[in-house]
């Protein structure tokens, strides 16, 4: 198996032969965990329980940006929406949503983390979600888009009468 690279030599691999880069977390002296980043699934399961929470984040992250203001976006996530924070990282250390019990089990551990765990995952995440060709701001505004589009959807098929 490969691992996936940013590097610029490409070299064709089956998508089931690629094995995505990793980050490990360290938590306490021989404790640590793996995450990784964020996918397009990962982002759309996220929005579709914390829209509000991702909606704020995001709208603050772009108003920083628009006025190249810096922006602790970990602490600022921490401390405005940890339940946010909780299923991010139990989202990047794969650990699949569709297995609820599980699931809700990992996301206890995530929110029961060191302050210190949940920043350094979140900044580890960050490095392996985004790239030279999607950097935050670029990531940031296609979700808002995303977000834009799904909310029409939503509404839309919520405001159907059904078929009798």
């Amino acid at each position: 198996m490969r691992t996936a690279s940013q590097s610029q030599e490409y070299k064709p691999v089956g998508l089931q032969d690629i094995v995505l880069a990793t980050a490990s977390v360290k938590v306490s002296d021989g404790v640590q965990f793996a995450v990784r980043g964020l996918s397009p699934y990962d982002v759309a399961t996220l929005y579709s329980r914390y829209q509000d929470e991702m909606a704020n984040l995001f709208r603050r992250v772009m108003d920083k940006a628009n006025t190249d203001q810096t922006v602790d976006v970990e602490t600022d996530v921490i401390m405005k929406a940890p339940e946010l924070v909780a299923a991010a990282i139990t989202l990047a250390s794969s650990i699949d949503p569709a297995d609820n019990e599980t699931f809700l089990k990992a996301m206890s551990t995530a929110r029961q983390l060191p302050v210190g765990a949940q920043v350094d995952a979140l900044e580890k995440i960050g490095g392996l979600t985004f790239t030279s060709d999607m950097p935050p701001g670029k990531f940031v505004r296609l979700i808002v888009e995303i977000m834009q589009g799904m909310t029409i959807a939503i509404r839309a098929q919520t405001n159907t009468n059904p078929l009798t």
